[in-house]
């Protein structure tokens, strides 16, 4: 999926105009993204919604388990483990 998504980028972006900076280019790859790719394109693979309103049907579809912690995520996820949790856990596992 990540191939089709940086072949469309280049197709639609990249390769239209030439780009003066790099900063210029990141600057528009950013804008491309956030402001059309995520909001407007409608995906296949999403049923033929934008990642947005894919993501919005799916929080109102499931409003009470979106209020709840996911209990398949560690209690950890993100941050480092405390020094309790780490001296448990064996070195080859962290």
């Amino acid at each position: 999926m990540a191939e089709s998504f940086f072949a469309t980028i280049k197709k639609e972006l990249v390769h239209r105009q030439p780009w003066p900076t790099r900063r210029d280019l990141s600057a528009a790859v950013f804008e491309y993204i956030e402001g059309f790719y995520n909001r407007q394109r409608r995906h296949s693979t999403l049923g033929y919604l934008t990642p947005a309103d894919y993501e919005q049907t799916t929080i109102n579809s499931n409003p009470e388990k979106n209020q709840t912690t996911n209990p398949e995520c560690p209690p950890n996820r993100g941050r480092p483990p405390d020094e309790k949790t780490a001296a448990s856990t064996p070195a080859d596992t962290r």
